[in-house]
C-alpha cells in the first residue's frame, strides 16, 4: 500500500528541484507544453521513429534536389514531409539508378493522384520518373533489373506510395 507522496519505490520525476508528483505545474510549464504540442501538429514535428524535425526534412529535400527534378515541387515537398521514409528510399535509390542506367541519368519526382479515388489523400503516390533516351526494350529491361535487384525490397518502407517509372527524353 502506498502512502501519500510515495510512488511505488521509484523516485518521483524532478526537474529543476521541483517535485512533479506533488506540485502542480506552473503556467510557464503548461505554456511550453502547449506551444510544443501546437508546433508538432501545425508543422509536423514529432519525435517518433518515422518523423524528423523540419530542419532535417529540409536538408533531405535539398539533397534530393541535387539528383531529382521536382515536377510539382510544392506537392513533392508536402508528400516527403508526410512520408519521410520515402525520402530515405529516394536518397538510397540514387546509386542504384546510376549503376543500372548510367552515371549521367537524372530522374524527376512527381506526385500523382487517382481521379477515381474517393479520398484524395488515399490516392496520392510519388513517382520517380527515370529519364532515359535508351531504346524502349533496353530501358524496360533496366527498369526491371532496378526493381528486381533493389527497389521491390523497399516498397513497404514508403508505405507503398512510391514507385519508379521511365520517362523517355
Amino acid at each position: 500500500m502506498l502512502l501519500a507522496g510515495q510512488t511505488g519505490g521509484m523516485p518521483a520525476p524532478r526537474r529543476h528541484g521541483r517535485d512533479y508528483a506533488t506540485t502542480a505545474p506552473t503556467p510557464a510549464d503548461t505554456s511550453i507544453f502547449l506551444t510544443t504540442l501546437a508546433s508538432q501538429r501545425l508543422f509536423g514535428w514529432r519525435t517518433g521513429i518515422n518523423w524528423l524535425p523540419i530542419e532535417e526534412n529540409e536538408a533531405r529535400l535539398c539533397l534530393l534536389q541535387g539528383f531529382y527534378t521536382l515536377v510539382n515541387a510544392d506537392e513533392v515537398r508536402r508528400f516527403l514531409r508526410v512520408y519521410p521514409d520515402a525520402a530515405d528510399v529516394l536518397i538510397e535509390a540514387r546509386p542504384h539508378i546510376e549503376r543500372i542506367f548510367g552515371s549521367n541519368t537524372r530522374a524527376a519526382l512527381e506526385v500523382t493522384f487517382d481521379p477515381d479515388s474517393e479520398s484524395l489523400r488515399d490516392s496520392e503516390e510519388l513517382f520517380g520518373n527515370i529519364r532515359t533516351s535508351l531504346p524502349v526494350e533496353e530501358a524496360l529491361d533496366q527498369l526491371s533489373q532496378f526493381d528486381d535487384e533493389w527497389f521491390l525490397a523497399q516498397l513497404t518502407r514508403a508505405g507503398g506510395r512510391l514507385n519508379f517509372n521511365l520517362e523517355f527524353v
